[in-house]
């Protein structure tokens, strides 16, 4: 396989060739269709044009067969070469995560959230913030029913100083209120807000996190002089 020349737009070595062993177990549970499109897939070399020709191909079944599961796998495992395409790779993951068939993209989509997790927790405290909460954002995307991702989330914004061993905003290490220079006061109560209500959504009110995120909110927005919504 052209593992060498695929050229990916958003993911690394690593992962592609994660996603292209996971493609392969997928291979034996698919229908013939669905086999001859993922065999295009590992044994080409993965243009951007092969992906689309690719993921046109798989809507179109899917269009017939709506309950395919294993090509609705296939889809999500697409996806996942694209971060932009997170959301709905996580969606489809976490609504199929019950078969026996996805445990294997699930594993992988959890290492990937984990990883973007970890690197938006230490690009919060880069010179190039925005890039640490994007990465907030694509873990969130794939994991989109675990209220433990946006809470972790929130905390990173509210303890990026914490760790000794990162570089700071300046070349020291970063407080919060580098942070919310940095982001702009706005941006920064505007993301800790959306991280915060994700937790209060996916979680019951007897959930300590619920307690947690409910408290952490109202507080953040009375320091700011004003409540939220």
């Amino acid at each position: 396989m052209a593992y060498h020349k695929y050229c990916q737009k958003d993911v690394g070595l690593k992962t592609s060739m994660q996603i292209n062993r996971v493609l392969t177990g997928l291979r034996e549970h698919c229908a013939a269709e669905v086999q001859q499109m993922i065999d295009a897939l590992l044994h080409s070399t993965f243009g951007e044009d092969n992906d689309e020709d690719a993921a046109a191909q798989l809507a179109a079944w899917l269009t017939d067969h709506p309950a395919d599961v294993s090509a609705r796998l296939v889809q999500a495992a697409l996806c996942l070469r694209d971060t932009d395409n997170y959301a709905t790779a996580g969606s489809i993951v976490d609504e199929l995560r019950a078969d026996p068939r996805a445990a294997p993209l699930c594993r992988l989509i959890e290492d990937l959230a984990k990883d973007c997790l970890l690197q938006g927790r230490s690009q919060l405290r880069s010179r190039n913030p925005e890039d640490g909460a994007l990465k907030l954002d694509q873990a969130m995307a794939l994991m989109p029913t675990d209220p433990s991702y946006p809470l972790a989330a929130s905390l990173a914004l509210l303890r990026v100083n914490q760790s000794s061993e990162r570089p700071g905003l300046f070349g020291g290490h970063a407080t919060v209120e580098d942070l919310r220079r940095s982001l702009g006061h706005s941006e920064w109560l505007e993301r800790l807000t959306k991280y915060l209500r994700r937790v209060i959504t996916l979680t019951a009110p007897y959930d300590p996190r619920y307690g947690e995120a409910v408290r952490r909110l109202l507080r953040e927005y009375i320091r700011a002089g004003k409540l939220p919504d």
